[in-house]
């Protein structure tokens, strides 16, 4: 399975006055940038990666079951029968 980058990186940072959150990424100029987002957002952007994690891992389950299949299929039809021993 490919491993694609994040285009961004979340940052969280205490303060005397609170939690500040951050999200760095590079723009389509290659400027970086890192602004100040609201908790909402910045938790919601933790919510889509468990997502997509979750996804991942979801579908490289279904795959391998899938290649597991195909690959008893291949021993079964490899395997000479008794009968013609």
């Amino acid at each position: 399975m490919a491993n694609v980058a994040k285009t961004y990186t979340l940052r969280e940072e205490s303060t005397e006055s609170g939690t500040k959150y951050f999200i760095s990424f590079k723009d389509g100029q290659g400027e970086h940038h890192k602004p100040e987002v609201s908790e909402q957002l910045f938790f919601e952007f933790r919510q889509m990666e468990r997502r997509n994690r979750e996804q991942k891992r979801t579908v490289w389950i279904e795959l391998s079951a899938k290649k597991d299949r195909l690959s008893q299929k291949k021993t079964v039809v490899t395997r000479p029968s008794s009968h013609f021993l």
